[in-house]
């Protein structure tokens, strides 16, 4: 079985593993009175435990792809790369567009309004820009996809400063590891149309940021578990596309 197949497997399996142990945690970790994660609870011990032991695999899998950067636009041949991406996009669509109506409908404070169709908008911009260098077969400038990373980090930032006063680490954790994660693996994609990318950090960013998404996924509602779950299908379609595209040769020293 070819490198990028397996690591695809890995992060689907592991995906879906830490989807049903973060469910489990939920019901059966927390305090039903207060709220309190529950000391020594066996589901967040087999979450944390199955989170590192995969991200220990990963790195090591990511080793096998080559640190060099490769061209631009992408060979998307992958009929599963493209259904991942095309699935993932409308899923971001999805996910933008009830933030969006969540901004303008269900906001308490104009600040909050504000933020959240801020939000909302840069992710639905994200979205188009990723569908668009997708069906664009010269691939354009690649500056579509500068909007996926300044999406994410955004929403990043504006859940940081809504969780933060949250003095329970283990009910937003799973949410900000995600968007950190998502915020690089879109970094490094946006940055191969440059000649600056780097196959291996792709390689191991995609496959972290699977269930860590797919456990986000776990607590969000209907804005956020699409936000997770598409990006984490866009990030493993465009993985397809980025392994099956012809390696640039290392850039000399004077140039790094």
């Amino acid at each position: 079985m070819k490198r990028d197949w397996i690591l695809l497997l890995c992060a689907a399996l592991g995906g879906c593993a830490a989807l049903v142990l973060r469910l489990l945690e939920n019901r059966f970790g927390f305090e039903a009175d207060t709220g309190l994660p529950i000391a020594w609870n066996v589901y967040t011990l087999a979450l944390l435990a199955l989170l590192g032991v995969y991200c220990l695999g990963a790195a090591a899998l990511s080793l096998l792809f080559s640190k060099n950067c490769v061209a631009f636009p992408f060979s998307t041949g992958s009929t599963l790369g493209k259904a991942l991406c095309t699935a993932g996009c409308a899923l971001l669509v999805l996910s933008g567009g009830a933030e969006i109506a969540e901004g303008l409908f269900a906001a308490s404070k104009l600040s909050d309004s504000i933020l959240d169709s801020l939000c909302g908008t840069m992710i639905v911009l994200a979205a188009a820009g990723l569908f668009q260098t997708l069906s664009d077969r010269r691939g354009g400038q690649g500056n579509a996809l500068l909007w996926a990373p300044a999406a994410m980090s955004a929403r990043l930032v504006a859940d940081f400063r809504t969780e933060s006063t949250n003095p329970l680490l283990a009910r937003y954790a799973p949410e900000l590891a995600a968007l950190c994660l998502l915020s690089l693996g879109f970094f490094q994609l946006s940055s191969f149309p440059f000649n600056t990318g780097s196959l291996r950090r792709f390689a191991l960013y995609a496959a972290v940021a699977a269930p860590l998404c797919l456990c986000a996924a776990a607590d969000g509602g209907l804005a956020d578990a699409p936000l997770f779950v598409g990006g984490a299908l866009v990030l493993m379609g465009f993985f397809l596309f980025v392994t099956q595209s012809p390696l640039l040769p290392e850039a000399p020293a004077s140039q790094a």
